[in-house]
């Protein structure tokens, strides 16, 4: 068990759950432990096979699994059965990067499934038990300590709901969802990402930036679809503060 528990990613024994979470964030079972080194697939996979696992019984022909990539070998499993799944794209063979419709395809995914992740973080965050290493008189207990806090995360944390802007916000993603990256298409054409180049220091106070636009808060959250990027924006701030000016190096 030691051996099959062992992860080269973390270069330790691990164990991990398995979550069925639904869009709003509300946590359907947690499965496992699993060892650290059993793939998302193969877990997906032997659910799948299971004819009476309490999934089957949930959701019906037709219904959306938002996977990541770790989850591509169970594709024909899921699709097999008459669900759905969508996962974001990989790169083409001999890519560098993914193209303009494939990172806005996989955005459209990540925009979904993110509420997969804030749940996974909320186990770390809320309880400390579960965000230490466990030591092997505990670990009978583990898992049902990890089911015990499921429970509780379900009944007293509220479950993910939309943005009051997400009309909106869908109206942007559905009007430019297929224009063109110029930007990409005139960096490669200079060949800017194959150039160095000094940057300069600048001031907010410089005239040149006065006519820059004003955003509210609204604006800035249509503008990077969602309010995850003004949360990071306080700490942004503070890293160019220097002597109470704010300074882009």
């Amino acid at each position: 068990m030691l051996r099959k528990s062992y992860s080269l990613h973390k270069f330790r024994n691990s164990l991990k759950p398995f979550l069925l979470v639904t869009s709003d964030g509300y946590i359907i079972d947690v499965l496992g432990p699993y060892p650290a080194v059993t793939s998302d697939a193969n877990i997906m996979h032997n659910i799948m096979n299971q004819d009476d696992h309490l999934l089957h019984w949930l959701i019906h022909r037709g219904d959306v699994f938002i996977l990541d990539r770790g989850f591509r070998d169970s594709i024909y499993d899921i699709q097999s059965l008459g669900y759905e799944a969508r996962i974001p794209p990989s790169k083409d063979r001999n890519a560098t990067q993914l193209t303009t419709e494939q990172a806005n395809k996989s955005r459209l995914i990540t925009i979904c499934r993110w509420v997969v992740e804030a749940v996974n973080g909320k186990f770390k965050n809320r309880f400390k038990l579960l965000r230490q290493s466990y030591f092997n008189k505990a670990l009978p207990n583990m898992f049902i300590d990890f089911r015990i806090a499921a429970a509780i995360i379900n009944v007293c944390y509220r479950v993910a709901t939309d943005s009051r802007l997400a009309s909106e916000i869908l109206n942007i993603i559905q009007a430019e969802n297929n224009t063109p990256n110029l930007l990409r298409d005139y960096v490669e054409m200079k060949n800017l990402n194959r150039q160095r180049v000094t940057f300069t220091a600048m001031e907010a106070q410089m005239p040149n930036l006065k006519s820059f636009e004003r955003l509210n808060e609204d604006d800035i959250i249509l503008f990077a679809l969602g309010s995850y990027h003004l949360k990071l924006a306080k700490s942004y701030c503070a890293e160019h503060f220097r002597n109470g000016l704010y300074i882009i190096t």
